[in-house]
């Protein structure tokens, strides 16, 4: 599976602004944000070249394979669920390092 990558300005914003993920790896970041892209709600993104995902209140914008922009606490989707099996099993599949809370 294909990961993402990331502009350099959205890259600091996910390192800086995403809770959780301060100091996470590029390589790290690149598959949790391709998890959330497979899990996203997509839409169009009007006046903008690109896909627009939304998962949850993170949206994004994809273009050739590269997030361009992303912003949080953004309007949650309407009917959008976040799938937990699915998010479990990619997290196997990409090798996602999980916390274990005992």
């Amino acid at each position: 599976m294909e990961l993402l990558r990331f502009s350099k300005k959205a890259f600091r914003y996910y390192s800086f602004e995403i809770k959780g993920n301060e100091g996470v790896s590029y390589l790290e970041a690149r598959k949790k944000m391709t998890r959330n892209m497979l899990l996203a709600y997509k839409s169009t993104a009007e006046g903008y070249e690109g896909d627009l995902y939304k998962y949850g209140c993170l949206w994004f914008l994809v273009k050739n394979n590269r997030i361009v922009w992303m912003r949080n606490k953004s309007y949650f989707p309407l009917g959008w669920k976040k799938d937990h099996e699915r998010y479990e099993q990619l997290n196997e599949e990409l090798g996602i390092k999980t916390l274990v809370h005992t």
